[in-house]
């Protein structure tokens, strides 16, 4: 069974290395004032004391520096060269290499440019932009009501 110092610790994140709680909890006898719950959580914002505790990978998929070599420069300028190394391989990426950008789920665009598709961007001005389309090209109209599996007028195809 777990001691009350166990359940400290892990809600605390402390390492579940015997020596780094038993070391822990020698500090706290020697140092420590009020219970070990307030001890801790003193100790977890101590930077002298942070190796006690399991570090939290910061993540950020979309941050700049996972996909462009200058932004990694700035990240390596702010956070120095291990701070950087440690968040770019948190979240998957290393010094030197970027990431190719995640395209968007086709479902989710698909048809958002075309005004005869269900799905397009800007319903209420869809209208006018097929009449615009219609008046410079025909056939480019006709191919993209094609696309969207509808006629020009807006009707389904026969047979789709």
């Amino acid at each position: 069974m777990a001691s009350d110092n166990d359940f400290i610790f892990d809600h605390f994140g402390v390492l579940k290395n015997a020596n780094a709680r038993a070391d822990l909890g020698a500090k706290f006898e020697t140092e420590g004032t009020g219970s070990l719950s307030e001890f801790v959580a003193a100790a977890k914002t101590n930077p002298d004391l942070s190796r006690f505790f399991e570090r939290q990978p910061e993540t950020n998929a979309n941050h700049p520096a996972l996909y462009s070599l200058a932004e990694q420069g700035k990240l390596i300028k702010e956070r120095g060269e291990a701070g950087a190394a440690q968040f770019l391989a948190d979240n998957g990426g290393a010094l030197g290499k970027i990431l190719p950008r995640k395209k968007e789920d086709a479902e989710t665009v698909k048809g958002a440019d075309n005004p005869w598709h269900k799905s397009y961007s800007k319903p209420k001005e869809a209208e006018a932009h097929r009449i615009r389309i219609i008046k410079s090209s025909t056939t480019l109209a006709a191919r993209m009501a094609r696309a969207a599996g509808v006629t020009l007028s807006g009707a389904p195809l026969r047979g789709a």
